[in-house]
């Protein structure tokens, strides 16, 4: 018994008479792979049932890509959502109708990354990740009530705002929405008629005064990507993260368009340009020089974020 690293990984032999075989990771108690003759090499978690059966289940293969330290945490995690469910007196190995929400959760983060935009998938996770316990994860899909989603719905509330707990509720809404659909569990949805937290929404404008402040002190900044980047956002309506990669082949001066493609929906949108728009645009160094409009000081590639429009010094 060793500890399974890439190192030892590489090392397995094939054993004399035997087609395949176990290495089991010293490490972590339930962590192994099996060496197959074939090529494949499977990790896999493995545990003891409620009634005393010896359990196994396939995670991931190092042979298609699996790293030895990604087994290792999604088999932590694995055999931690395991032992809860055996604290919960859930055994699934007779009870392989009775799925849980860890299952809903490992089927719903498969089926959302080509449906969500990359920002939002990361939101996605981040929620799914803070706020489902190793306990809720093992809890049945059909044991979940409408009384216990109210009741995580304020504690989260309570601790995190109601911001996050409205973006929890809808999230676990979604979810248990599909998991109905894909027949994981049969009755009602436990999220149907909870209440949202009222949201207050916040506009603030700028007073005239500090809009003449904002305005010299762009036209003060050195570089004209500063002086022009915030004058276009307000006069294009385009989304910051579209306006920094925006290229001169998308901007149509005849037509006076700018043709982008919204990620979260992947429409090709021509936005129409205002005669401000379109006098700061004409003017710009990087026209007939640079493919981006907004070139990072690597003309090769477009600035990130407002932050980077900032003049690098000479050394």
């Amino acid at each position: 018994m060793s500890k399974l690293t890439e190192k030892h990984i590489s090392g397995l032999k094939p054993r004399e008479g035997r087609k395949q075989y176990d290495e089991c990771d010293f490490k972590l108690s339930g962590f192994g792979l099996c060496y197959s003759n074939g090529g494949a090499r499977t990790f896999f978690v493995f545990w003891r049932g409620l009634n005393g059966g010896n359990r196994r289940q396939s995670i991931g293969r190092h042979d298609r890509g699996m790293s030895a330290n990604q087994a290792r945490a999604v088999a932590r995690a694995k055999l931690a959502e395991i032992d809860a469910q055996k604290k919960a007196g859930i055994d699934r190995s007779t009870e392989r109708q009775a799925l849980t929400m860890g299952d809903l959760i490992e089927r719903y983060l498969k089926y959302v990354p080509d449906r969500l935009a990359a920002s939002t998938l990361k939101q996605c996770k981040w929620i799914i990740g803070r706020s489902f316990t190793q306990e809720l994860r093992a809890q049945r899909l059909d044991s979940f009530t409408r009384e216990q989603i109210e009741d995580l719905h304020r504690e989260i509330g309570n601790t995190r705002g109601k911001l996050a707990a409205n973006n929890w509720f809808r999230r676990t809404r979604h979810m248990f929405n599909l998991g109905r659909n894909w027949k994981m569990y049969a009755g009602d949805n436990p999220c149907a008629r909870v209440q949202l937290f009222k949201e207050t929404e916040r506009t603030q404008h700028l007073s005239e005064e500090e809009a003449v402040r904002l305005n010299d002190a762009l036209l003060k900044d050195r570089d004209w990507r500063w002086r022009a980047f915030f004058p276009l956002l307000i006069h294009t309506g385009l989304r910051k993260s579209e306006l920094l990669a925006l290229t001169w082949n998308c901007v149509d001066f005849n037509n006076r368009t700018a043709t982008i493609e919204r990620s979260k929906n992947g429409k090709v949108l021509a936005q129409p340009l205002v005669e401000a728009a379109i006098q700061i645009l004409a003017n710009l160094p990087s026209r007939g020089t640079s493919a981006f409009v907004f070139p990072a000081n690597r003309p090769e590639r477009h600035l990130v974020a407002p932050a980077g429009l900032c003049v690098e010094e000479d050394p």
